[in-house]
């Protein structure tokens, strides 16, 4: 191995996969005897096979140089960690970077991770898919709110599956267990919605979930009860009394911003300076090649890229380069199984929009589509950022593949997505 690379001991990397694996078998050991059945085989099926590939994307990683870590945020995990590690150790104030972070959960919990079992980036990692596979449970709950068993099994299985997301639960990062909280969330919060029985348990259970997503992505919690406060009043109200209700509760959510500190992570101010960075940085790459750099917003006159740019991020990183940095090149390659499901999401979204019980399932219809344009709006650039919604597009999938995507959807997808591309490889290859 490097001599760069982190150091992953055999004994502390086998009793972290023994522990994660452990942890997963009681979590659905404790649920209703049908899920405990298909979808714990599934969960447990995925798990053993991502840890194996965690060890083998991890040697890979330290072959071609990267010393195990793809991007620099996974590696700035690990190292923060280590120093964080350190400070906890010798009792000495608490002055790296990683405790003051905007988003801090990560670094804390790999540092507490490391004091456990040592800095072996190895058993984060185990535990990460640990939190994947129990995501899965929620969103076959989710799915069978909405439709019958064979589609949510499908949508499970799609999620479990598809190489783009198994590879971007692979790595040193947060993603995993944001998607696990976020898909907790939705569930409890879905049966609020949808008044099932013991829905009010469902709402400390929601708080619950908005309290441990704040160290990690803070910046959903608004955006999550904006979304859900205006699934409800659309579905219980006329047309025009939604849209009036969703305009007083977005003012509600301003009033919120102005009411706490301006230094709050929640706060008007915090938002302000999160997006005038996002859209400067926007600015600054929308001079680089590519679909995604034409869609960047780099200020408010851009408005009207939003919907392309919100169409566009579900199926990048498209079309694939295949040159430049090995791991991006590795998910862009692999990234194409998702795409193909593209036709089955658009019939399953319209199969809903026409569907007599639309107003019921707004949730899923505009959970995917809030942050499909807002992320598109100011993040088209970050792609690990699907794993916040993608699961639920899961669900769009299953159900336009169960009721039969034709021959003449299909052409006129994949025939659109290749005249894309063909400009944009002529760009790459300067023959334009």
């Amino acid at each position: 191995m490097d001599p760069l690379a982190p150091p992953t001991p055999l004994d502390s990397s086998l009793i972290g996969f023994a522990i994660a694996l452990a942890a997963l078998v009681v979590f659905y050991l404790a649920r209703a005897p049908e899920e405990r059945g298909w979808i714990f085989r599934l969960a447990i099926w995925t798990f053993v096979v991502k840890a194996i590939l965690v060890f083998a994307y991890f040697e890979w990683l330290v072959w071609i140089g990267e010393f195990g870590f793809a991007y620099f945020d996974a590696r700035g995990h690990h190292e923060q960690a280590i120093d964080m590690l350190t400070e906890i150790e010798y009792d000495v104030p608490h002055v790296t970077w990683g405790w003051f972070a905007r988003d801090p959960g990560m670094y804390r919990l790999t540092a507490w991770t490391y004091m456990l079992f040592g800095p072996n980036t190895l058993v984060v990692r185990f535990f990460l898919i640990s939190f994947i596979s129990m995501s899965l449970l929620y969103l076959y709950r989710i799915s069978k709110m909405f439709c019958d068993e064979q589609t949510a099994r499908l949508a499970t299985l799609l999620t479990a599956i598809l190489p783009w997301p198994v590879l971007t639960t692979l790595n040193h990062r947060k993603e995993p267990i944001v998607q696990l909280i976020v898909l907790f969330m939705f569930y409890h919060a879905f049966r609020v919605f949808r008044q099932e029985p013991g829905w009010l348990r469902s709402v400390a259970f929601t708080f619950i979930g908005l309290v441990m997503i704040y160290p990690f992505r803070s910046g959903l919690i608004l955006p999550f009860l904006g979304v859900m406060v205006i699934c409800f009043v659309l579905a219980n109200r006329n047309p025009l009394q939604g849209a009036v209700l969703a305009v007083v509760t977005i003012l509600g959510l301003v009033i919120l911003q102005l009411a706490v500190p301006d230094d709050s992570k929640i706060g008007l101010g915090t938002y302000g300076d999160r997006v005038e960075k996002t859209l400067d940085a926007s600015a600054r790459r929308a001079q680089l090649s590519g679909v995604a750099s034409l869609l960047r917003m780099t200020g408010p006159i851009d408005i009207y890229k939003l919907p392309f740019a919100g169409a566009a991020y579900l199926i990048l990183p498209f079309p694939p380069d295949f040159v430049g940095y090995p791991p991006a090149v590795l998910g862009n390659a692999i990234n194409i199984f998702g795409v193909l499901l593209l036709p089955h999401m658009i019939l399953g979204v319209w199969s809903m929009i026409r569907g007599p019980d639309w107003r019921l399932q707004l949730p899923i219809l505009v959970f995917p589509v809030v942050f499909l344009l807002v992320i598109g709006a100011v993040h088209i650039g970050v792609i690990r950022y699907k794993l916040i919604f993608y699961p639920v597009c899961m669900i769009w999938a299953a159900i336009g593949w169960r009721i039969g995507t034709g021959l003449f959807l299909k052409l006129a997808v994949y025939g659109g997505l290749t005249l894309l591309s063909i400009p944009i490889y002529l760009n790459r290859f300067n023959l334009l």
